[in-house]
């Protein structure tokens, strides 16, 4: 890995400039591997057959909220998940505080917390994930640089937890996801190593490469049919790039214009500059079209 994050400038800047098409296998898998900012705290996968166990038993919040309107949906389910927002323009909104770890030892954590996960809390099942995902950060950096990097407390609260304990980090992830948590999705979109495995993990399961792919292209759409401005560019950043998604420079520009019209200061203006340069004027009216379709069903 840490040869990848050493070559990530020429990679970032190939994943960038080719389309999805024409990246082998190895430069694909090397490429979502980007998108994990190279973090050192990544968990390797379990089973999806325990994702799909854990996930069958869960409830569905949203049956409840028929004929309610979907920016209150929105709205009580961040709220129900522990979610903390801050209102933009019209239905828009951004994310202040997603919920963090929990205090206390890990083992006990997962314990008490398991229940309401496995019933359909999707706070539990994140506050699971970021539990032993702190824990895999910090034994990563005592194996790599000794007890002085770590917080002793730290240390002590994560001594409890098994191997598999970690193995069944990502399977909290997916399923506080597939339980409706923003912030889940949202780091199940920005980091795949904590649900793909290490690159080379990746490269043996071209299979899962493709199911992730759509699943998080899935949860981008719905945050930013919520009105999520972190989805949106999210969004820019998916079709500009290439790799979630096949390269589409017109629904990038179109998605960053959405985002710097609710709050320009997101946005790179630098960014959006470079890619109203490559498009035609055809492209140029097709975008801002697709813009104008996108913000009337997000953020109006």
């Amino acid at each position: 890995m840490d040869a990848l994050c050493a070559a990530m400038p020429l990679l970032a800047d190939q994943c960038e400039r080719m389309k999805l098409g024409q990246l082998t296998s190895t430069a694909l898998a090397l490429c979502i591997a980007l998108l994990a900012g190279c973090a050192d705290d990544s968990i390797p996968a379990p089973s999806a057959g325990q994702v799909r166990k854990a996930a069958a038993v869960q409830s569905n919040p949203a049956s409840a909220a028929e004929g309610m309107d979907r920016a209150a949906r929105a709205k009580n389910r961040n709220l129900r998940n522990g979610i903390t927002t801050r209102s933009l323009t019209g239905r828009a909104y951004t994310f202040i505080d997603m919920g963090g770890v929990p205090d206390g030892d890990a083992a006990s954590v997962v314990r008490d917390l398991s229940s309401a996960a496995l019933g359909g809390e999707a706070k539990a099942s994140y506050a699971i994930h970021l539990k032993l995902r702190e824990c895999a950060g910090m034994m990563k950096r005592f194996d790599k640089e000794g007890a002085s990097a770590v917080r002793q407390a730290t240390y002590e609260n994560c001594r409890s937890l098994s191997a598999e304990h970690y193995d069944s980090a990502s399977e909290w992830l997916s399923l506080a996801a597939e339980q409706g948590h923003v912030g889940a999705q949202l780091l199940y979109v920005s980091d795949p190593e904590a649900t793909l495995g290490s690159p080379a993990d990746m490269l043996r399961d071209p299979d899962a490469i493709k199911q992730y792919k759509a699943t998080a292209m899935k949860y981008l759409k719905a945050a930013s049919s919520d009105g999520s401005i972190d989805a949106l560019i999210h969004l820019g950043d998916a079709y500009r790039i290439g790799v979630l998604a096949d390269q589409d420079l017109v629904a990038a520009y179109a998605y960053y214009q959405v985002a710097a019209r609710v709050e320009p200061r997101f946005v790179s203006s630098t960014r959006m500059e470079e890619i109203r340069k490559r498009l035609t004027p055809q492209e140029l009216q097709h975008s801002h079209t697709k813009g104008k379709m996108i913000h009337d069903e997000c953020c109006r």
